[in-house]
């Protein structure tokens, strides 16, 4: 069975952004355990060209940048961002500290600390001007006396349009990289984060079982012609879970009843509340999807934000319409699940970014790096790491993780999604090597930190 996060209804009815953040992670986790589909590009420690680094990080070529019709001569000191998708590309490119507040439909719980500027239809500039912004982004034009208000107080508008293709999201990450991290260190990182994304979900698709009968399937928001059609991002990430998408023909997000009727789909992903809708509709109830008992309730979030959420989407798909790609995973994970009482190790590290290397390091610098500390594990017996622990054994851990270009961020001393993934792909690689037989859970204990710094380990190509 698959249990489904809260915020993903119709078969275990949880609640709450933290159930379905950890449901998604746990589904992610025993697809790639089981399928083997699940690897990160890897993000090589290649140098900026030009200039040298300052203290701030930044290459003496970052700035000034420019996009769109907006130059910036250095990375804004605070941002409000008023789309929650461009906000979904500012966490997965790890620029949130850029940000100083939100509208009230950016709801990304790492966000939930920030004060709210008003929605989408009711942005307060007064409350903008408050928070001394030297940005705004947002993927929707304000009116001209908003965004003159604005200006006048000194804070640019820049508007980034939502993006509808694989290449549309590598150019939209590239200019949120540029603006928050620089036109060369920047770009790159977030470039190299939408390829990585991308590069995982290719391997979500390679992954599904093969069959001989058509798998078909779409997404509604409503009954009233709203869902993802073939020209939206929505509509290729059904594909990329494996399906055909009834609706590909239509366009702009309009669906019509007759198009969904004769398509006839073998499973329906809706927005919560539709189900019901469909059950008690005369004529869409009898869809082979609602008889057959394959609808299932998804926030339409996952299928609109542009950054890891597009992962969280395709798993969700995938894992509902391939359940045998699920089988015989919950003893696994119940046998390497630790208790969330073990082996946390609370403490910040006080020294967390001395410890990083430089983005500038060498690929040859980096393989010598990590054969130098191979062999040398510094963690004590029965030690054990996981999601939301913080501290300097997991400093030491991304360390290792980063020398051995797993891990793609500097390390931060706390075990975040990017760390997850990390110790996932090592997990993987050794499953292919045939050293590990576990599962992939993306837990570090006694064993992983054995063939971490085992004297035979490679740096990830």
């Amino acid at each position: 069975m698959i249990c489904l996060p809260g915020g993903l209804h119709g078969m275990d009815g949880m609640d709450g952004k933290q159930e379905r953040r950890i449901g998604l992670k746990k589904l992610l986790l025993r697809m790639v355990s089981l399928v083997l589909v699940m690897s990160m590009a890897a993000l090589l420690f290649s140098g900026c060209s030009g200039g040298g680094e300052d203290s701030s990080g930044f290459t003496e070529d970052d700035y000034p940048v420019t996009v769109g019709n907006v130059q910036f001569d250095h990375s804004p000191t605070g941002v409000v961002v008023l789309s929650p998708s461009l906000a979904d590309i500012v966490l997965a490119t790890n620029y949130e500290l850029s940000l100083v507040g939100r509208s009230e439909e950016c709801t990304q719980e790492d966000l939930a600390v920030l004060p709210t500027v008003g929605n989408a239809t009711a942005v307060s500039t007064d409350a903008i001007i408050a928070l001394s912004p030297e940005l705004v982004l947002t993927d929707q034009a304000l009116s001209e006396e908003q965004t003159q208000t604005l200006q006048n107080a000194g804070i640019q508008v820049l508007v980034l349009q939502s993006a509808t293709t694989r290449e549309e999201i590598e150019v939209l990450y590239a200019n949120v990289g540029s603006i928050l991290g620089g036109a060369q260190t920047g770009n790159a990182k977030a470039v190299k984060v939408a390829q990585s994304i991308f590069k995982s979900l290719d391997d979500i698709n390679r992954g599904i079982p093969e069959s001989e009968v058509l798998v078909t399937a779409c997404y509604l928001y409503d009954l009233d012609g709203q869902a993802a059609t073939g020209d939206t991002l929505g509509g290729k990430l059904i594909e990329y879970a494996g399906a055909v998408n009834v609706l590909s023909d239509s366009q702009n997000g309009r669906y019509e009843r007759q198009s969904l009727v004769l398509g006839n789909p073998t499973y329906i992903f809706c927005q919560p509340g539709v189900k019901s809708q469909l059950e008690q509709d005369e004529e869409l109830s009898q869809l082979a999807a609602v008889q057959e008992g394959r609808v299932f309730e998804m926030e339409s979030s996952l299928m609109q934000w542009q950054g890891y959420t597009l992962m969280d989407a395709v798993i969700f798909m995938a894992g509902s319409m391939y359940p045998e790609l699920l089988e015989n995973s919950s003893s696994q994970e119940a046998s390497s699940e630790p208790s969330s009482e073990e082996g946390t190790d609370s403490q910040p590290s006080s020294d967390a970014s001395s410890e990083a290397p430089s983005d500038s390091s060498s690929q040859q610098d980096a393989s010598s790096q990590a054969s130098s500390s191979s062999g040398q594990n510094p963690f004590p017996a029965g030690t054990v790491l996981q999601y939301g622990d913080t501290g300097e054994n997991v400093t030491k851990l991304q360390q290792r993780l980063y020398d051995l270009r797993y891990l793609y961020n500097e390390p931060n001393g706390t075990f975040d999604d990017a760390t997850q993934e990390a110790v996932v792909n090592f997990q993987f690689q050794m499953t292919m090597d045939g050293k590990y037989n576990h599962l992939a859970d993306g837990v570090a204990n006694d064993e992983l930190f054995e063939l971490l710094f085992a004297d035979d380990v490679q740096p990830r190509v």
